[in-house]
């Protein structure tokens, strides 16, 4: 959570309106990561609006889940100032190409490192921490399970780490 309130701190920090725009960028995508499980290569929204469709998760199984109004209306904005293309991708380098995996391994340690997180971070971190938070919430184990893309309700357990209850709301704002 404190990468997501530093990230979020940043862009609302930032003056200069190019450095503003990849801050939020930066911020969405670690938003986007820890709603999803971090799991995710293709991302859609459905007819419903506020779902999400995800393709080429784990297994490259396709997967559909909500996202906070908010989240999907920022992505929708992002999309719309986007310099490149490609239709198909939501996150843009500075450039206005895709990001590749590798850019997004380094925007998710570069906020750990602001953020003063000493562990080990990388995009897949956020597997880990929606799949804490929601047992903590008392969300079933094979629920956490198929929202995370697995086969196997048991291996939810190996993603759980203590969290002493914290809750997302303690640290965002959730709608």
């Amino acid at each position: 959570m404190k990468i997501l309130v530093t990230a979020q701190n940043l862009a609302e920090a930032t003056e200069n309106e190019k450095r503003a725009k990849t801050r939020w960028r930066d911020y969405l995508l670690n938003e986007v990561c820890y709603f999803t499980g971090g799991r995710w290569r293709d991302i859609y929204a459905t007819d419903k609006g506020g779902e999400m469709k995800i393709v080429r998760g784990k297994g490259r199984k396709e997967r559909v889940i909500s996202l906070p109004e908010g989240l999907l209306e920022a992505l929708r904005k992002m999309r719309a100032d986007r310099r490149g293309d490609d239709e198909y991708f939501v996150f843009t380098s500075q450039k206005g190409g895709q990001l590749s995996v590798s850019q997004v391994w380094r925007i998710v340690n570069a906020l750990a490192g602001e953020a003063n997180v000493t562990k080990k971070v990388s995009p897949h971190t956020w597997h880990h921490s929606i799949a804490t938070q929601l047992l903590d919430a008392g969300a079933p184990q094979h629920n956490v399970s198929s929202f995370l893309g697995h086969s196997d309700p048991i291996s939810v357990k190996a993603y759980y780490s203590e969290s002493k209850g914290l809750k997302v709301e303690d640290f965002i704002d959730v709608e």
